[in-house]
């Protein structure tokens, strides 16, 4: 009998998964929605919003959602998601394993995450972008998850991306602390990796050196920032890639998901990818706002 009550238990949960998905669906008649992969924990999904006038030569952004490895939705980025979309990108929303939904660690993350990305470049004939234009963007945990794949963290992509874009970013595991900001289920979950493991997944330094344009977003009270300017990149960053970092006054986490923030990074976002894209920024640098 325990054993119905809990198939019956499993079949509403899922029942009220399937009402929620059809409800945001509905919701948002404008997204085309694929499985991109299939894990022991269920089928992932990824979002893609096309624009109404597409250009080839634009290509594409993939969001990475944040929620510190544990939670979070991959609609946190459907406003960005938009925005882009107006201005001729195709935008494409990732869910990804989150232990809270999926028991999983942040390795598993990554994988999913790498995974979203070949999936992508394998049909960009199919979505009709460049596949050697496709920016990597992401917040938070998720901007951990896009500095690890665009450096490395021991998971090589095929394509790199054409640009990387981070907002407020985790960049140094072996650092993190709760002065920074970590939870204490976050700390659970980070000093359940090894320390080696922890090395990998710390792209801080890596990401200085890279050779594409990368645009890192901070309020100026996070202390993720304070973490950033230890790495001390401007310094230390390659000349052949522009790398910018633009602080918002008196702004901690997560700020840039609400107004008028969320317009002002989509705009400055939009105002790099369009000079990286057709000039040589100086690199290195680094303004307020």
């Amino acid at each position: 009998m325990a054993r119905y009550g809990l198939l019956l238990g499993l079949l509403t949960l899922c029942g009220i998964g399937i009402a929620l998905l059809i409800d945001y669906l509905k919701a948002h008649p404008d997204l085309d929605q694929y499985v991109y992969k299939t894990t022991p924990a269920g089928a992932l999904r990824l979002d893609i919003l096309r624009p109404d006038r597409p250009s080839p030569e634009r290509g594409a952004i993939l969001f990475l959602f944040g929620g510190g490895w544990i939670t979070g939705q991959r609609e946190q980025f459907l406003p960005q998601a938009q925005y882009f979309a107006q201005q001729g990108w195709l935008s494409v929303l990732v869910d990804y394993r989150v232990a809270n939904r999926h028991g999983s660690t942040p390795l598993d993350s990554l994988e999913d995450a790498r995974d979203a990305w070949d999936w992508l470049q394998s049909r960009s004939e199919m979505l009709n972008i460049d596949p050697r234009q496709v920016v990597l963007a992401g917040g938070s945990s998720g901007g951990h998850l896009a500095a690890c794949l665009a450096s490395g963290c021991g998971t090589r992509l095929a394509s790199p991306p054409s640009a990387l874009i981070l907002y407020n970013p985790v960049l140094d595991l072996v650092a993190a602390h709760p002065d920074d900001g970590f939870s204490p289920e976050e700390m659970a979950l980070i000093e359940q990796l090894s320390p080696a493991v922890r090395v990998q997944l710390s792209p801080g330094r890596a990401l200085c050196q890279l050779e594409m344009p990368r645009l890192l977003l901070f309020g100026d009270q996070d202390p993720l920032y304070q973490r950033y300017l230890e790495l001390q990149c401007a310094d230390t960053s390659s000349s052949i890639a522009p790398l910018e970092v633009v602080t918002w006054s008196a702004v901690g986490h997560g700020f840039f998901n609400h107004s008028p923030y969320l317009q002002q990074t989509s705009e400055r976002i939009a105002d790099f990818l369009q000079r990286a894209g057709s000039a040589d920024p100086e690199s290195g640098r680094q303004s307020n706002r």
